[in-house]
């Protein structure tokens, strides 16, 4: 998904690949995870980083509130737009697109449900504790519901890993992403950077590639802890009845299948 502080251009390589690798697999977590509490919002869903759409389709297809879409990179803005173009009448009445960072979009009040997927890490701490998480209070009323993917390792190992794969007429769609750690285990300055190489391949070989890298920071539990806590948020594990526990999705291979939110509430 889109980072909160991002330049327009930042995504141009990636977004033109984004959803023939990653559409099923963000779709069917956000199916699993963001419908129950979609479906229980009373006045309004903030998605921070929109992307291309793949989470905001059912976000306003479960819901019966304004969606607040908030993407500032043109290249995956460009993806949304063009999904919403060609979205049901329901859908279309819902979403409004802000396209500039959250924490300058002006929202205030505005929601009941926040949704932070595959964002915070792609933010140093400063920007995280200054403007991110300040936003999101902001943009919700006391009491709302914040849905965020669980923190990933402080340091990953230095490894690379297959995209998933997708035929497109007689060309594959693929690649890899590998990481470069910023140090040793222990260090949490960051940043680590995600080199994703897309490859098109043909009949007799590859027809091009392309890569584009980006940078994250170390975002442990207690690091989200505190910085969400000063914030003015406190951690739920039920939300009337219902909690961020469900069965493995069905898609084994999604990048996204191993995720699992948490909540908080804000004060």
């Amino acid at each position: 998904m889109s980072r909160d502080r991002e330049p327009a251009d930042q995504y141009s390589v990636t977004a033109e690949f984004y959803d023939l690798l990653h559409l099923a697999g963000y779709r069917e977590w956000a199916r699993t995870w963001l419908a129950t509490p979609a479906r229980r919002a009373r006045l309004g869903v903030l998605e921070v980083g929109a992307g291309t759409g793949a989470m905001t389709g059912v976000l306003a297809e479960e819901s019966e509130v304004p969606v607040h879409a908030v993407e500032p990179s043109r290249a995956m803005r460009s993806v949304l737009m063009g999904r919403l173009a060609t979205a049901s009448d329901r859908v279309r009445s819902r979403v409004r697109v802000h396209p500039r960072p959250l924490a300058a979009a002006g929202l205030a009040g505005v929601a009941d449900l926040a949704v932070c997927v595959n964002l915070a890490g792609g933010l140093p701490p400063d920007e995280r504790e200054g403007r991110l998480w300040p936003a999101v209070a902001r943009a919700l009323v006391p009491g709302g519901l914040l849905v965020v993917d669980s923190p990933r390792p402080e340091s990953p190992a230095a490894e690379e890993w297959a995209l998933p794969s997708t035929r497109l007429g007689p060309d594959v769609y693929t690649g890899t992403v590998r990481c470069v750690p910023a140090g040793p285990p222990d260090e949490r300055a960051g940043p680590h950077h995600w080199t994703f190489r897309y490859q098109v391949l043909g009949e007799r070989g590859t027809i091009r590639e392309e890569s584009e890298t980006f940078p994250t920071w170390p975002l442990g539990p207690e690091v989200l802890d505190q910085e969400l806590r000063v914030a003015g948020f406190l951690p739920v594990g039920a939300v009337d009845g219902w909690e961020p526990e469900a069965p493995a999705m069905a898609s084994e291979g999604a990048a996204a299948s191993t995720w699992r939110p948490e909540l908080w509430r804000r004060r």
